[in-house]
């Protein structure tokens, strides 16, 4: 959940090229390769948000965004609630 983590990293870390990761991206995701890091963090933050009494800031640092404001407009866009009325459903 590093916030440095971008496309070109995961390329690293699995030694492939970006060329293949798009298309492999293109023949096995029903969703873009820029959003896949995104829904990587958002999923992470849903397991925070139930497990922890974390601050929505401080666990927007903590799977990824740069700050609150990203992460509250991209779990918003992604769940159609905030962070803050997913938590209060998940009590």
């Amino acid at each position: 959940m590093d916030k440095n983590c971008s496309i070109n990293t995961v390329c690293n870390n699995l030694n492939i090229s970006l060329s293949y990761l798009y298309t492999l991206f293109i023949k096995k995701s029903i969703f873009p390769h820029d959003l896949f890091l995104k829904q990587l963090r958002i999923n992470e933050a849903k397991k925070k948000l139930c497990n922890t009494e974390a601050s929505i800031g401080q666990i927007a640092k903590e799977v990824g965004f740069l700050n609150q404001f990203n992460f509250t407009r991209s779990f918003k866009n992604s769940l159609e609630l905030s962070p803050e009325n997913y938590r209060q459903l998940q009590e």
